[in-house]
């Protein structure tokens, strides 16, 4: 509510002209409308008025008070923009012109007071279209009119010319010609009266008449009947108009309020959030899994961990290093299994960051087992129950990597990222814009940024090492690289996962525009989900409440990072620039909500 409205300034206006517009009121004030004309037609009997006159007298200036009240309502109400209004203006001049008294010179005036009646025309809605329409229809009808001035002017003087020497008062002269053309036009008496005299003299005269009859009587009257169609028409449709846009003023008028009152709410939770921050002992929130999963043996651990250090790369010495990537090393445990310790580095435009997000690599870890957890119906993942105490006996090497690392299965990983798009958005909506397809898939003409696709669709890339560019490959090549069943089965699993997520996510105030799945095949050549599944980093997270098409929205990922490496000039090659705290603080931010909204 704005401080007028809270105030009372401006809002009593409001619901005056409300209480005004209510039904029963306009019903009511027909009501009178009909009763008062019954009053006055009845006043017009000598016989009615000796027995009656008093107290239809005394009802008549009963109903004009409440006429003038209701007038009165009115203007207090619209102020100003009472007389910009026709309709109002008729009323104010027809209950005016009965308030002004009907003796001396004025007497004239008590058969004006009819005139009353006539605001049925303003009350009653079907009444003001038909009469819009008559008043719409008026330059049109003046063309009408002129045209039958130029036929009746014709005519007359071809008449006079004919018959005016035999019919002296009928055609003696233009004006007489006229006058009788117009008796004929309008069929009074014009066949015995006017044509058949004139036909007993001259028998050809039927030649004349005939087609004038045709001209000025059927066809203007048609022309008139369709001008006054059209104009009626034409005036309901711009009312409907009016009222369409009236409908999306106050619509947008909605949506600004409430669009203010979540920015408070946002504000609210933000200052809620730096104190959780300031004070994490206070405000650990916490995620339960399957009890014997893969952290520690244990069923819960935090999405919000005491502060530490961040961790940028792991240091285990128990175990050789298999890999390490962009974001995760990768440790050999024996011939079937492996640790995956994901770190808090971040890769942008496919060059790791030099500086760490805190707390990163436990959001990526914690929503990868929700949704590996959330999936297992769908397909087979690459987690174990194997407890990282099992594995990393040494304390100080576990603390070191506890709530970021999980034992997994070692797997025949595919050569190909399986990229599903919901929205049109990034390097989809880019090649878009040129070419009308995203991958060498068509789309339909006239989408626009972020919008949501018909369906979602399957754009495959390859794996590029780390400092190198993955490439979009069309479904025929990757279909060469894995083979036809398999490339299949990746394309199926992926849209099946992608769905279903996308569908919950939703439900959290969360859209999942786009997202990368990896696959690998186990001995018996079963395709199994790892990696990552649906995180900031392998996915587009877009806030669904402040999500407009034809505009990228904001994300819960490290769009906020690329947005400000794109901004900064950076070449988008090694060395990469350091990152600004408030950049590293917001980008934390923005991953341990996602993982609130979806887990919380």
């Amino acid at each position: 509510m704005t401080t007028a409205e809270s105030t009372g300034i401006g809002g009593w206006h409001r619901r005056l002209a409300a209480w005004i517009g209510q039904p029963r009121v306009q019903h009511t004030v027909i009501a009178l409308i009909v009763i008062n004309a019954v009053i006055l037609g009845l006043e017009t009997s000598r016989a009615v008025m000796a027995q009656w006159g008093a107290l239809l007298t005394a009802i008549d200036g009963m109903i004009l008070a409440v006429f003038v009240a209701e007038l009165a309502l009115r203007i207090a109400a619209h102020r100003a923009a009472f007389f910009r209004d026709p309709w109002s203006v008729f009323d104010f001049a027809v209950v005016a012109i009965a308030l002004v008294p009907a003796a001396g010179p004025f007497a004239v005036l008590r058969a004006l007071r009819v005139l009353r009646v006539l605001r049925l025309l303003t009350m009653v809605p079907s009444m003001r279209r038909v009469v819009g329409g008559l008043l719409a229809a008026i330059p049109g009808l003046a063309s009408v009119i002129a045209i039958i001035g130029i036929i009746f002017y014709v005519a007359a003087v071809i008449a006079t010319q004919l018959f005016g020497q035999r019919f002296p008062d009928w055609f003696g002269h233009l004006g007489e010609s006229a006058y009788t053309l117009f008796q004929i036009m309008t069929l009074e008496s014009w066949s015995m009266g006017i044509v058949r005299p004139v036909m007993e003299v001259y028998p050809q005269a039927w030649l004349f008449f005939v087609p004038f009859i045709l001209i000025a009587t059927f066809t203007m009257l048609n022309l008139f009947i369709a001008i006054i169609v059209n104009a009626m028409q034409s005036h309901a449709a711009a009312q409907q108009e009016q009222t369409v846009a009236a409908v999306e003023t106050a619509t947008r008028e909605v949506d600004r309020h409430v669009h203010e009152h979540l920015e408070r709410i946002e504000a609210e939770l933000r200052a809620l959030r730096e104190r959780l921050v300031r004070e994490p002992a206070a405000g650990a929130a916490r995620i339960a899994f399957p009890a014997g999963g893969p952290y520690d043996g244990g069923s819960i651990f935090p999405v919000f961990p005491p502060m530490t250090e961040p961790l940028y790369e792991s240091r285990i010495q128990s175990l050789k290093l298999r890999h390490r990537g962009k974001v995760r090393d990768i440790y050999d445990i024996d011939d079937r299994h492996m640790l995956i310790v994901t770190t808090d580095r971040l890769s942008a435009f496919d060059v790791v960051m030099n500086d760490p997000i805190p707390g990163k690599g436990r959001v990526l870890t914690a929503m990868s087992a929700f949704w590996f957890n959330r999936t297992r119906a769908l397909i087979p993942n690459q987690l174990t129950d194997i407890p990282l105490a099992q594995v990393l006996t040494d304390p100080t090497e576990r603390q070191q990597v506890e709530g970021r690392a999980v034992v997994v299965r070692k797997l025949k990983a595919l050569p190909v990222e399986a990229i599903v798009r919901g929205y049109l958005v990034g390097t989809g909506w880019k090649e878009y814009q040129q070419s009308g397809t995203v991958c060498g898939i068509k789309l339909p003409v006239g989408l626009r940024q972020a919008d949501k696709l018909p369906q979602p669709i399957f754009t495959p890339s390859t794996k590029a090492a780390v400092g190198s560019h993955d490439e979009n490959i069309d479904f025929e090549q990757a279909a060469r690289l894995l083979g036809a069943d398999i490339a299949a089965r990746v394309r199926d699993a992926a849209l099946s996962i992608y769905k279903e997520c996308a569908d919950y996510a939703l439900t959290r105030g969360i859209i999942i525009a786009d997202t990368k799945f990896e696959f690998g095949l186990d001995e018996h050549g079963t395709l199994t989900l790892i990696d990552e599944v649906l995180t900031p980093d392998s996915s587009r997270f877009w806030p669904a409440d402040q999500y407009r098409p034809g505009a990228n929205p904001p994300s819960f990922d490290k769009q906020y990072v690329r947005d400000w490496l794109e901004a900064s000039g950076w070449n988008k090659k090694p060395p990469p620039p350091q990152l600004p705290a408030e950049v590293i603080a917001r980008t934390a931010e923005k991953y341990h909500e996602a993982l609130r909204r979806l887990t919380g």
